[in-house]
């Protein structure tokens, strides 16, 4: 069953792998640094308009209602300040896309209200300056003169130039670059961000200095809103000039129909109808009225949409066609947001373009059917009331008839006077519908790089890298860290657990504890024969098996236990040097015959010890089981236990071979050391030589991996020593 990992085992692992954590956070927090200071720096300015776009609509509002004279909505105005056509505007007139690349150290040159043709290419240039005037080379040849301050005109195109510090005969070498492409850049680098549903905007635009950002902001402001009195203008012209037209065919319409009222009734003289003829006359002068007024606003549709109205013939008309007007507005606003990026005569603009017009033509169409079905109901109106004025005579009625036709006539009139009177007005006037509430100011914080944002960022990426690291080299560590993981690869129980020891005494406490554990598992374990043989052996060396041998013959000892400590890895002997007792004679030299028991075995502490002896050629002769059965079978009646510390399973045989004479196998693995595989492979190798294997010891586990209830041992050094860097 697998341990749970909690809150504990990741801490661990922190603390583990800290020192390339925070390698790892500095690295990425350094490189966030550094590339903010390389960057160079990007300042914006910012301006605040109030767009009142109802009173540039309201002026190019009529009598017919239609959409089509309502300007677009706010976020159409957004993208149009986005757009190319704004950008272009700013370039020209700040003259961003001349490009001065030498001049005179102490000279100041700028140019300003450029005009370009949209493909012009560009090229290089040469200015001479003579005095109060300059001319302009190209090639060798003079290709315009002009006037400083004064609109200058060179080749196909224009300027302003602008000059302080030349002084006659200096000259400034130019490079003019393609309007266009110069725009598009600009247009990369501006923001609009609306004030929540309020006519205020804020017009954002970036550069490389704060004074520039502010002069480009400005400017963007100042272009937009002449750009949009510009369309009001020419809107209002073309309105303006229609209206003109249509009131002048209604005033000579009118004047007809009033000299015939005029000359009606003096011929017929004045004729005082009943009150109910009356109610009837007022009705029919009230839809005369409407009927005027559709059948103006039919007129206005007929001009402006002549393919409209030629569709509307063939429609059956809709009332509710509102969706198809919002799919207009999405269509114009999505025209409006790629205008910013692309040219007119791209193939997704002249789509959009085409979609459009056809539904524009469509829901004109619509409105024109809509409009003939009204006049039509009004004519059917006016008939069923002209039936009931039968008390009347013809000639009364015929007068009643054309009076109520010139009264609506004139109000009609009237009315479109009022709107002609407005749009010239509009026209005529020099304040646009875009104010500037706050102007650009230098701004000497730069928006990029934000070095502390960076740098913050730069930590959370460390953090995150480091995370990442640690769970890879966790996945790629192949180590055993885990008794439940232990006991599944050994296939055996895990006996004790002993912690790493340090000079903490608690620590040390806490190992003799582990011991005295596992000594008295061994104690409970049934095993035959009365002299208690167990192996204690390991998958590889280093594993600390000699250390594990020792503890558990001192816990014996502890128990009153009579033990036997043989040093049985002849290869690699190591008792000796932990007693400080000497090589020779030992083991090899007791199992090759040159020596008896009682020579070889020194008592230290208690403790009977045989070391490992001479080291001989091929200790795996002499590890024989009759070998070892007459060696040691005589021994029962001195020792109770002999713990044979053997040499690692995997490198050599003689684990093998001893485990499958002695009573038990002990198998050590040792914490973050041993591999899974090894201990799998070990455990297979010792069961398949008839050995038993008692059970396996998890070696050298740091202590708040154990997990130990360690308040009764645990000291102030335990604790200091607990957060402190592990060697």
């Amino acid at each position: 069953m697998e341990e749970k990992k909690g809150i504990r085992f990741y801490w661990e692992l922190i603390k583990k792998h800290w020192l390339m954590s925070l390698i790892i956070i500095a690295l990425s927090v350094a490189a966030s640094v550094l590339v903010s200071f390389m960057t160079k720096p990007v300042y914006q300015g910012i301006v605040r308009i109030r767009v009142d776009l109802a009173r540039s609509t309201s002026v190019l509002k009529t009598a017919i209602g239609t959409p089509f004279f309502v300007a677009d909505p706010f976020q159409t105005q957004v993208n149009l300040i986005k757009s190319r056509v704004i950008a272009e505007r700013v370039v020209r007139r700040l003259g961003l896309n001349i490009v001065v690349k030498e001049k005179p150290a102490n000279a100041r040159v700028s140019f300003v209200d450029c005009n370009f043709p949209d493909d012009y290419p560009g090229g290089n240039y040469i200015l001479v300056s003579a005095g109060d005037s300059f001319s302009v080379k190209k090639g060798g040849s003079i290709v315009g003169r002009g006037k400083f301050g004064e609109p200058t005109a060179v080749e196909n195109w224009s300027f302003t130039v602008y000059a302080e510090g030349l002084n006659p005969g200096d000259s400034v070498s130019i490079n003019i670059l393609n309007v266009q492409s110069v725009a598009g850049g600009l247009a990369g680098s501006v923001g609009v961000l609306m004030e929540g549903p309020t006519e205020i905007m804020d017009i954002m635009v970036s550069a490389e200095t704060p004074e520039k950002a502010a002069m480009l902001t400005n400017a963007y402001a100042r272009e937009y809103s002449m750009f949009i009195i510009e369309m009001d203008k020419e809107r209002s012209r073309v309105l303006r000039g229609f209206l003109e037209d249509q009131l002048a065919e209604m005033r000579h319409e009118l004047d007809s129909m009033g000299d015939l009222l005029a000359k009606m009734r003096k011929e017929y003289g004045i004729f005082e109808p009943s009150a109910q003829s009356q109610i009837i006359l007022n009705a029919m002068g009230e839809l005369e009225k409407e009927r005027t007024e559709i059948n103006t606003s039919l007129e206005i549709l007929k001009r402006q949409y002549p393919e409209a109205y030629e569709q509307s013939k063939n429609i059956v008309p809709e009332t509710a066609y509102a969706m198809k007007e919002m799919d207009l507005i999405t269509l114009k606003n999505e025209r409006a947001k790629l205008a910013s990026v692309y040219k007119p005569d791209h193939p997704t603009i002249k789509l959009l373009d085409s979609q459009i017009q056809s539904l524009e033509q469509s829901i004109v169409a619509n409105r024109i059917a809509l409009y003939e079905n009204k006049r039509r109901e009004l004519d059917k109106l006016y008939a069923k009331y002209s039936g009931q004025l039968g008390d009347l005579p013809a000639k009364v009625i015929e007068v009643e008839r054309l009076a109520a036709k010139v009264n609506a006539g004139e109000e009609v009139y009237s009315s479109l006077l009022k709107n002609l009177y407005e749009i010239r007005m509009n026209e005529n006037q020099q304040t646009g519908v875009v104010v500037m509430v706050d102007t650009a100011l230098p701004n000497p914080y730069p928006i990029q790089p934000r070095k502390r944002f960076n740098a913050a960022l730069g930590f959370l990426a460390g953090v995150l890298l480091s995370i990442i690291g640690i769970f890879i080299l966790e996945a790629l560590d192949v180590s055993t860290k885990s008794k439940a993981e232990l006991e599944r690869l050994a296939g055996a129980t895990c006996l004790s657990i002993i912690p790493r020891t340090t000079e903490s005494e608690s620590s040390r406490a806490l190992a003799e504890e582990s011991f005295k554990l596992l000594a008295l598992s061994l104690d409970y374990t049934p095993i035959e024969g009365k002299l208690r043989v167990i192996a204690v052996t390991s998958s590889t060396a280093n594993e600390g098996k000699s250390t594990i041998a020792l503890g558990i013959a001192k816990a014996l000892l502890g128990m009153g236990k009579r033990v036997l400590l043989v040093d049985s890895d002849m290869r690699k002997p190591r008792l000796h040097d932990l007693f400080g007792a000497p090589l020779t004679p030992g083991l090899s030299d007791l199992l090759a015959g040159k020596r008896t028991v009682e020579e070889v075995m020194t008592s230290i502490d208690g403790i009977a010890l045989i070391p490992g002896g001479t080291v001989p050629a091929d200790p795996s002769v002499l590890l024989s089981k009759e070998n070892l059965e007459k060696t040691f079978g005589g021994l029962a009646d001195k020792f109770e236990y002999m713990i044979m510390d053997s040499p690692p399973v995997l490198p050599v045989v003689d684990a093998v071979k001893i485990g499958g004479w002695a009573s038990g196998v002990l198998l050590v693995a040792r914490y973050g050391f041993t591999k899974k595989g090894e201990v799998s492979e070990a455990a297979e190798r010792l069961r398949a030589s008839g050995a038993r294997l008692l059970g396996v010891v998890f070696n050298d586990v740091p202590l708040e991996v154990k997990r130990y209830t360690g308040k009764y041992y645990r000291d102030k050094r335990t604790l200091k020593w607990l957060f402190r860097r592990r060697k």
